[in-house]
């Protein structure tokens, strides 16, 4: 599959396979892949999260649940 990208992205390519760390084009197209992949994984969990906690009922603060999720988040890097 071809994959167009703008001027910016095709600098970032080709800085990265001129550091060394990445070999080929391809190379650094997974890698991003991979980590929008992560972050949606992320994002399903998060929102899996939210879905049982409504599911649960209770009450917590704006503020409360924002340190709830920042926790969450930390412990899934």
């Amino acid at each position: 599959m071809g994959v167009k990208v703008g001027r910016r992205w095709s600098g970032v390519i080709a800085e990265a396979i001129k550091s060394g760390r990445y070999a080929t084009v391809e190379d650094v197209v997974a890698e991003g892949l991979r980590h929008v992949a992560e972050e949606e994984a992320r994002f399903r969990w998060l929102k899996d999260e939210r879905d049982r906690a409504i599911a649960r009922g209770g009450s917590n603060t704006a503020d409360e649940a924002a340190v709830a999720i920042d926790d969450a988040l930390a412990d899934t890097h």
